[in-house]
Parts: structure tokens; C-alpha cells; sequence
């Protein structure tokens, strides 16, 4: 059975189409890439597949279960979401923040217990941010600030982990860790990635969207080769290890 599977989805915006008939599947255990240009529906997606958005048409299943069926609280039980621009409503703290990720497991009688609080501490210190859990979230730059939203999302302990480009704002040293972190945690991930080469690095598979459309789906050495590129992103490239763990090296345009 798939972790994650979505069919015939399609998902407009104000009257404009920006999923066209898409189908997703997505193995359990697997880190599963989308890709594509900017504008190409790749957070639309993924906040459909999370059931976020309603799709037009199409159905999507988490385990099985179709997510339009799911109440709010077992949808967050078996997923945990970053999105690229989520900010807390209130002044809260760092650890405030990555507490959050436990509001599925308690209830306004109990709070928070020891158990919670060793998960929310894990997290902290998986993601780097132990010693910044008394700041305020507000001051903390783009990159710390993104280090927490996803330690919010361990710290929900769910078997689907969706990363709408988790390495925004984050430096190399920090991309790494963070992709490590997802890819040895023992879940389903879905994440979407501008960085071509970070998806050939983490990916089992990738899916391609163009334009709302998939364009291509399969394993990296598959998807990431310069024809299918050029016709994507509109960029000229190289690959390197093509039959393996392809590279791509970017060309300069000319004008």
C-alpha cells in the first residue's frame, strides 16, 4: 500500500488552473522529490496532498485513507507540513514554537507531559536549536527561524513529513543536515526542492511539473538529464554521473 497517493488531481486558483489531472504515488519509506519552475504548482500540490486544499476533481489517501473522510486532528497525526512561509500568529517562544507540534497528542485538560517535552527537546537539539529555546521566535534570523519550523514538524512525530523547500534561507553546512536529519528519520517524506542537485543527492524518486502538468516521474538518474531539463527550466546544462548519482552542472546564458 502507498504512503501517499493522489489521482486525477485538479486544483484552480481564482479561476486559474494550477493542477491539471495529476496522479502521485509515493512508497512507504521513500523520499519522494517534486520539482519544477517557478509557478509550476509544486506548493499547491503539496498542500493538497496534505489536505490543506480541496482538489476540483481527483481524490487523494494517506495509509489508505482518503483525506477527504480524515477529521483535522488524524490528519496531523499522520502528517507534519513546513511550509515555506509559515509564521506564528503570536509573540511565542522558540520553545513555544516547537511545542506546537504536540497540540495533536494532548488536549485543553491534560497540556503538555514529560513524554511531549522529551520529543519537543529531541527535536531541539536534532535541528540545532536547543540553545535558542528561550529566545523569541521573532528575533531569530530567516535561517534560524526555518531550523524551528522544521523542529516543530519532528517534534509532531508523524510517519508522512512534508518539506515545501525546507533549505530556504539555510547554508550549505545546514541544507545537509537538515536533508540528512528527514532522510534517516525512518518516514515517508515528501519533499519539494528547487535545487536540482540537492534532489539528485536525497531522492529516491522525483516527480517533474510543469505548468501544472506532470512532466516526468522516476528516479533521478531517469528525470534529471538535460533534454527534459532544458525543456523545464528553460536553462542549458550538463550531467555528470548520468547512470548513477547524476550532477548537474548549470551553463552560463548568453545574450
Amino acid at each position: 500500500m502507498s504512503a501517499v497517493s493522489g489521482r486525477s488531481i485538479s486544483y484552480s486558483i481564482a479561476g486559474t488552473r494550477v493542477l491539471r489531472d495529476v496522479d502521485v504515488e509515493v512508497g512507504e519509506g521513500e523520499m519522494f522529490g517534486i520539482v519544477g519552475p517557478n509557478g509550476s504548482g509544486k506548493s499547491t500540490l503539496l498542500r493538497v496532498l496534505g489536505g490543506l486544499a480541496t482538489p476540483e476533481s481527483g481524490e487523494v489517501r494517506l495509509n489508505g485513507r482518503q483525506v477527504r473522510g480524515m477529521r483535522p486532528g488524524a490528519i496531523a497525526r499522520t502528517l507534519a507540513l513546513v511550509e515555506q512561509r509559515a509564521v506564528p500568529n503570536a509573540e511565542l517562544s522558540v520553545r513555544e514554537v516547537i511545542c506546537l507540534g504536540r497540540i495533536p497528542y494532548t488536549s485543553a485538560l491534560r497540556g503538555l507531559r514529560a513524554r511531549d517535552m522529551e520529543i519537543v527537546e529531541r527535536a531541539a537539539a536534532q535541528t540545532g536549536v536547543g540553545e535558542l529555546m528561550e529566545r523569541s521566535f521573532s528575533t531569530l534570523s530567516g535561517g534560524e527561524q526555518q531550523r524551528v519550523h522544521i523542529a516543530r514538524a519532528f517534534a509532531q512525530d508523524t510517519p508522512l513529513l512534508y518539506l515545501d523547500e525546507p533549505t530556504n534561507h539555510l547554508d550549505i553546512a545546514h541544507q545537509l543536515a537538515i536533508l540528512d536529519l528527514a532522510a534517516a528519520a525512518g518516514r515517508t517524506n515528501v519533499v519539494v526542492l528547487h535545487d536540482l542537485n540537492l534532489a539528485s543527492m536525497y531522492c529516491d524518486r522525483i516527480l517533474m511539473l510543469e505548468q501544472g502538468r506532470v512532466f516526468a516521474v522516476g528516479t533521478p538518474a531517469e528525470v534529471l538529464n538535460p533534454g527534459w531539463i532544458s525543456e523545464v527550466f528553460d536553462v542549458t546544462s550538463r550531467v555528470h554521473n548520468a547512470g548513477t548519482d547524476p550532477y548537474i552542472q548549470f551553463l552560463r546564458r548568453t545574450r
